[in-house]
Parts: structure tokens; sequence; C-alpha cells
């Protein structure tokens, strides 16, 4: 078994106290990695698996491996074997007894350059002083950890903010292929025509009325999305050298700041094929990039279709909710935190 993947849930009581006066350490490593540029490796240590297996899920999705330890003798050992530039590293400040600023002082005292980060929902300004005396590169809160992590990554391949993501060819069941995208403003001719071609049960279904033209003002808001406040993908073709969208998936905010509300809904001679849950694990990663909590949806209960469908993807009925009658709220738990307001 690899001694770096898989550790016991402790953390060595005693780690040595190193003496450490010299800062200028502390300070390359600040100069060198202004923006916490993230490699393809996160060295990750946290005593209680608190955000260790959603950010392996969130990161592993974007091409940057994450390794997480509790054990610190092996922590620092996975540190002497990595190259210079090759890692970063994120230290879980919720460790009593300083334990933090002593683990973070040893990898310093060690001659480590590499960007460190120390997370931690108590980051008053004495304690944020004190981690970046101890050679902290940066100290985050950690509701916003998984969206600091990939706005510092931008520069990286494969750890590029959704939003700016290049289109992809994706093949559905059928063999035929569709390109996903991010919905822009200037999409709006081609979502208003989207949803017109929609037919009376499938618009029923997804705006809970049979609205047949969009009016004005809900189309700007759908057209007009914000990541990571809000965030939404499309699905489509090109025919007669049209481009034309056969399905979308969103995410908006509400009134929690630590939950999304999501919606999808897929053009009706592309329905089985696979492309809603293309769709949908799209806007899943992107919710949890952002830092939700929560990703909610509100399902029409004669939707049987609908209420199978999101159960598939890890969704569950939201027990006494009060949304109305005949809808039902569904809801999947992204991460443990819950998101800054953005």
């Amino acid at each position: 078994m690899d001694r770096c993947r898989a550790q016991p849930l402790r953390l060595l009581a005693v780690i040595p106290t190193p003496t450490y006066t010299d800062h200028s350490i502390a300070e390359e490593a600040r100069e060198a990695y202004p923006f916490m540029n993230i490699p393809g490796l996160i060295l990750l240590f946290e005593e209680k698996d608190q955000i260790g297996t959603p950010l392996h899920d969130v990161m592993s999705n974007h091409g940057v491996e994450v390794l997480r330890f509790a054990n610190a003798e092996a922590f620092l050992s996975r540190l002497d074997a990595c190259p210079e530039d090759g890692y970063s590293v994120l230290i879980d400040g919720h460790m009593s007894e300083g334990a933090a600023f002593v683990l973070l002082e040893t990898l310093r005292s060690k001659g480590s350059r590499a960007p460190v980060v120390l997370y931690s929902n108590e980051a008053h300004p004495q304690w944020t002083q004190q981690a970046l005396n101890a050679g902290a590169t940066d100290v985050v809160a950690l509701p916003i950890i998984y969206a600091y992590l990939m706005n510092r990554g931008q520069d990286f391949p494969g750890t590029t903010p959704p939003d700016e993501v290049k289109a992809q060819a994706l093949q559905l069941r059928n063999g035929q292929q569709v390109t996903f995208r991010f919905l822009h403003p200037e999409d709006a001719e081609i979502e208003l025509e989207f949803v017109r071609n929609l037919s009376d049960e499938s618009r029923y279904k997804r705006f809970f009325s049979y609205i047949r033209d969009l009016p004005a003002h809900m189309l700007d808001v759908l057209v007009h999305n914000d990541f990571p406040r809000s965030y939404a993908v499309i699905a489509t073709v090109f025919n007669d050298n049209r481009e034309l969208q056969v399905g979308v998936a969103r995410y908006t905010p509400t009134d929690d700041p630590a939950v999304a509300e999501f919606a999808v809904v897929v053009a009706d001679d592309w329905q089985r094929q696979g492309l809603a849950s293309k769709l949908m694990h799209v806007v899943i990663l992107a919710a949890a990039l952002a830092g939700y909590a929560h990703l909610d949806g509100l399902i029409l209960s004669e939707n049987l279709g609908m209420r199978s469908f999101s159960a598939d993807l890890g969704f569950s009925v939201v027990k006494g909710s009060n949304d109305g009658p005949g809808v039902i709220r569904v809801r999947k738990t992204l991460l443990a935190a819950a998101r800054p307001s953005h």
C-alpha cells in the first residue's frame, strides 16, 4: 500500500518544535507564488476527513491530485520526496494546541518554499498574522477554500474556472455528438428558440407553466450568469451552419447563501440519450467549485421521471419543505462547508 495515500486518522502527538527565526523562506514562497497557483499535486494535512474526500473528488476532475495525510511523519516524509515546484500544501488550522503552526514551522525549517495555505473557520486577524509569521503563504476561510483553489489554479491546464472552459464535444448514447459550452448573453436568441421548440409538456415540467415565449426580463436573467454566483451550461449542435441549442442545465443562488438551485431541460428529440445526466454532472461540479454546500431542485410531484433521475444523481427528497402543493424539493449535499456570499 502506498504510504502516502492512506494514513491512520490520527496526528502524531509529538512533533519537534523547530527553532524558526529566519522568515526569509516564507517571504520567498509568498513572492514566488503570489497567487497561490496550484500545481498538479496538493498535499493536504487534516486530523479529520473534513474536506479531503470532496476536495479529492472536485480537483481530480480538473487534473489535480490530492493526497491527504493525518500522520505528521508520513506527511513530512512525502514533502521530502517532492520536487521543489511540484506541489502545494493545505493545512487544517483547526488542530488543537497550535499543532498547525508547529507543523508549518517544521515544514519551513526543512527549507520548503512551496505555497502553503492554512484554512480555518476562525481566521481572525491575530490568528492570521500568527499563521503568516509561522510561514504560511496565505490564510483562507474554510467556506471559500474550493473557489479559492480554483481561482488560483486557473492558469494550469485542466483547472480553468468553469465559465472560461473551452467548448467540448461529447458523444451521446446514440453516437451523435453535441458541444458543451458556457451560456453567454449573446446566446439569447438560441435560448429563446430552444424554449419555443420545447413541447408543452417539457415546458410545463421546466417552468411549471405552459409559457411559450420567455419574457424579456426572464430571458435576460437566464443568459446572464456570473460564476461562482450562478452558472449555466448548454449543449448545442450545428444544422445548416446554424448553431442550435438542444439542452441546458444551470444553478442559481437562493436566499440561503449555502444553497443553489438547479434546473435542467433537454429538447424533446434529444431526450433519453444521457444528455441531461452529462449536463447535470457539469452543473454539480461547478456548484461544488463555487463553494455551495447544497444543490436543491424543485420538481412537480407528478414528474416521476425527474424524481427518478434526481435520485440516480444522488439527490434526496427534503422532508417538510414548504414549496407549495404538488411540488417536492430534492437536495444533494456537495460540501461540508457553506460558501460565502458572492
